[in-house]
């Protein structure tokens, strides 16, 4: 217990958040947020021999589906599995963010600033009620970033520690790298940081062989990652369509959804007007740690470690954004930069031993040693979890408070029943009904009729020809049947010639009412 007391308390902690911050977990019937749900229906899809791009259109990246295919292999009616998968990432994570406190603090501030940077973390706005690409590939990046400051750490101006930051290492960090290539391409900007930081340290002392290698070794660490793929997706006869929408259609397509073109300044108005406004106290702490970190030499002796943190930050938040479009969870990846903040505040808070912190810190264990400010501690932290939690509104609510299941016990009295998500990204009522989309363009992603009319004409010829027993579409809550018709013009002039509204639901919370037409 002992030697693994780090590990065990990482586990615990990452239990307790997901369990209020994550809809993946026990406490929700089903998760109410599109992208998840997508994921999943992929997930579930390849577990019946369906290939993702070619059977079922989405455009994240193959590993994120068959981590879901994993979720659903242990249930697939429900997000369990996922919730597994999430309590799994985020102990790493919390594991590793005390790795990189301790390097820079004490065993106690290092498991405080853990808590603390984790608990922000996962109710930040941008978490979004869990199971995001984002979480899992901040979990990568964290992992990343304790090896790239331990090497720093560890180094002075006169002497690198190479051995910390040998083959072997290098090989292991390109493979996480690989892992969020095939995840989400464009949160790869903190791992082009991160060797080019080490590279050039390696150059700045003359190791130019070992330079030049270690971009190899790390490059072949990525490539390795690329293998599984190459096989899975060459047997299927799909690689040209699995890089055709991975690469192109986010390239190029995806980009186009957003009205703005991209780059620095849209990176820099967005954060001012969307990550703050949305995200105050984590771009806050981000922002002090940023800056304390690269200003201060008390962290580190050489130039290069002062510059590790801000330029491994502002490389993956630029390259995030660079294609112009910015969605609420986007900053998520960068959140785990809060720990910097939460070591430099409790650092600041400790060297003025008459703050009032200090002093009741200080009554409080004289009295009881250490035992009650942790406990007070942990209760703090935790309600403070709890209450700020992004599905809070959804504490309590049963089951057939859901407009899935509400629908879903209506779709089920029609045995073999089929059903459509029509018009908007998967909402769940596949995987409440039980039943599985027949058509590859089951939903609509994220990319204007213009750039891919494929799948607007393929959504709108199942209407056409009343190939599915029922409809779900989704509109505003503010917004009237008749004025989304008459916006959407001849698409629901022809849906509701065929088919008629028998149900209407709203979400719990957001502001989105739900529809469920059944065919005439």
């Amino acid at each position: 217990m002992k030697k693994f007391k780090v590990h065990f308390f990482a586990l615990i902690t990452s239990f307790l958040y997901m369990t209020f911050c994550s809809m993946a977990s026990f406490l929700f019937p089903i998760h109410s947020r599109v992208d998840q749900n997508i994921f999943h229906t992929l997930g579930r899809g390849i577990l019946e021999g369906k290939v993702p791009y070619r059977d079922l259109f989405e455009h994240k990246g193959p590993l994120i589906y068959f981590m879901h295919a994993f979720g659903a292999l242990i249930d697939d009616s429900s997000f369990i599995g996922i919730f597994i998968l999430e309590v799994i990432f985020f102990a790493v994570a919390i594991y590793f963010m005390y790795k990189i406190a301790r390097l820079f603090t004490g065993s106690t501030p290092a498991y405080l600033s853990s808590i603390i940077a984790g608990a922000v973390c996962c109710t930040t706005y941008c978490f979004k009620s869990g199971d995001n690409a984002e979480e899992y590939c901040f979990t990568f990046l964290i992992v990343s970033l304790y090896y790239l400051l331990r090497f720093f750490k560890a180094s002075d101006k006169s002497r690198l520690r190479t051995d910390l930051i040998n083959y072997k290492v290098i090989l292991g960090n390109g493979l996480l790298a690989g892992c969020v290539l095939w995840i989400k391409f464009t949160q790869l900007g903190f791992w082009i940081a991160w060797m080019a930081l080490i590279f050039f340290a390696l150059v700045s002392v003359k190791k130019f062989s070992q330079a030049f290698v270690s971009c190899f070794v790390y490059l072949g660490g990525m490539a390795l990652t690329t293998i599984p793929w190459l096989i899975y997706f060459g047997i299927n006869n799909s690689i040209s369509i699995w890089f055709e929408t991975y690469f192109y259609n986010n390239i190029f397509l995806y980009s186009n959804a957003s009205g703005n073109s991209g780059g620095f300044l849209t990176a820099v108005e967005g954060f001012i007007t969307h990550d703050l406004g949305r995200n105050p106290l984590a771009v806050v702490l981000i922002a002090v740690g940023v800056i304390g970190f690269g200003i201060t030499k008390k962290y580190f002796s050489s130039v290069f470690g002062r510059l590790s943190v801000p330029v491994t930050f502002l490389t993956l938040y630029l390259m995030t954004y660079i294609g112009g479009v910015r969605y609420d969870y986007y900053m998520l990846i960068a959140v785990p930069f809060v720990l910097f903040g939460v070591i430099y505040v409790i650092d600041c808070i400790r060297s003025m031993p008459d703050m009032w912190i200090m002093k009741g810190y200080h009554c409080l264990t004289q009295k009881k040693g250490k035992i009650l400010p942790v406990t007070l501690c942990s209760i703090l932290i935790l309600s403070y979890v709890i209450l700020a939690a992004n599905p809070f509104p959804y504490y309590g609510k049963s089951r057939n408070q859901y407009p899935q299941y509400i629908f879903a016990d209506i779709i089920n009295q029609t045995p073999d029943a089929s059903v459509l998500n029509y018009g908007f990204i998967d909402g769940g009522f596949y995987l409440a009904s039980g039943y599985e989309p027949e058509n590859k363009f089951f939903c609509k992603v994220n990319i204007p009729e213009e750039a891919f009319p494929e799948m607007y004409e393929e959504q709108l010829s199942l209407i056409n020809e009343k190939a599915v027993d029922y409809v779900v579409i989704r509109t505003w809550k503010t917004k009237s049947i008749e004025k989304e018709m008459k916006e959407r013009g001849v698409e629901y002039e022809t849906l509701f010639e065929n088919y008629k509204i028998i149900k209407v639901a709203d979400d719990i919370f957001e502001t989105y009412r739900f529809f469920l037409l059944e065919r005439k």
